[in-house]
């Protein structure tokens, strides 16, 4: 099983790249294992997240 940390790391990274579109959202769920719907749930938390932490 992988590390939470190493997940949230690559994820990170990923979310990245689909944002400054070097990768298609397809791409990007397939490089970290989600399907549509947790992908899109992950980026509405994971920028909820990032609006908070400013």
């Amino acid at each position: 099983m992988d590390d939470p940390e190493l997940i949230s790391m690559r994820y990170s990274y990923v979310y990245k790249q689909w944002r400054e579109k070097e990768i298609t959202a397809v791409e990007a769920m397939r490089v970290v294992g989600m399907k549509k719907n947790t992908w899109y749930n992950r980026v509405k938390e994971y920028e909820a997240d990032i609006t908070l932490k400013k």
